[in-house]
């Protein structure tokens, strides 16, 4: 679980970690051998920690779904009972015969189609592309409008006012919920932050060893190798995943067939 960022640094992590399970692999020089351990412990609890943390916030999300759907569930709801509302503002508002017109004279003509422009101005598509929050704050400001006017009856606008109230509660749900999560991402960030930094930090610590040591592999050459042996099913996984790494050298540099 977790992006295609965190499974490329956690796909590093395992496979610098299982290339250096092996010391003496490395280096037979003893002072590395132990920078190598110290490294690599520090690097497994990286790719412990990162996948606990990605983890947390793949389950997080799961069941945040239903939330979610719900709340996008009552803002459509809200939003077709405004478009049957406008319809009605249409009507029954805005005079059509010229009677009708002329009895109401031009001034309240004027107001009452000023009320319907600044009320019922909004596309349905348009309300659904402004997000569950500006879509609840148009419809919400329409209600209240509405409410307080001569123009439309409490009656009238009482299905709206209902249906504006519920998504009300199902969006609130989903913010307090978003809220909780804030810890869960902050110690996501956290943890990909320290693996990335643990990782490059004992990349260059092997890499340095195994130039000391006059290997005649490159780290990515190594890690490549000891993987195949080890974990072969894992070698496009771990190569695929070496080649997005910026300092890596794997995609230019030939790859020897393992040592048996």
């Amino acid at each position: 679980m977790g992006s295609i960022q965190d499974k490329f640094i956690r796909t590093r992590l395992f496979a610098i970690n299982l290339a250096t399970s092996n010391v003496s692999r490395v280096t037979d020089i003893v002072p590395f051998q132990n920078a190598i351990e110290f490294g690599r412990l520090e690097s497994i609890q990286c790719e412990q920690g990162l996948f606990a943390a990605s983890d947390a916030v793949a389950k997080d999300k799961e069941e945040n779904k239903d939330k979610i759907e719900f709340a996008d569930g009552a803002i459509t709801e809200a939003i077709e009972e405004y478009v049957a509302l406008s319809h009605h503002a249409q009507a029954e508002i805005v005079p059509i015969r010229q009677k009708d017109i002329i009895a109401l004279g031009p001034q309240e003509v004027r107001r009452r189609k000023n009320f319907v422009a600044a009320n019922f101005s909004m596309s349905p598509s348009r309300l659904s592309e402004l997000g569950r929050t500006k879509s609840l704050s148009y419809l919400t400001d329409t209600v209240n409008a509405c409410t307080e006017s001569d123009y439309v009856s409490e009656k009238t606008v009482a299905p709206l006012k209902t249906k504006v109230a519920a998504a009300e509660v199902a969006i609130n749900a989903l913010k307090d919920e978003e809220l909780d999560d804030a810890p869960l991402f902050t110690a996501l960030y956290q943890a990909r932050e320290k693996a990335t930094r643990t990782y490059q930090a004992f990349r260059s610590v092997v890499q340095g060893v195994l130039q000391f040591s006059n290997s005649p592999h490159t780290i990515d050459q190594f890690i490549l190798n000891e993987v195949k042996k080890i974990a072969p099913e894992k070698s496009e996984e771990v190569e695929l995943a070496l080649t997005q790494d910026a300092a890596a050298n794997v995609a230019t540099t030939p790859v020897p067939a393992p040592s048996l």
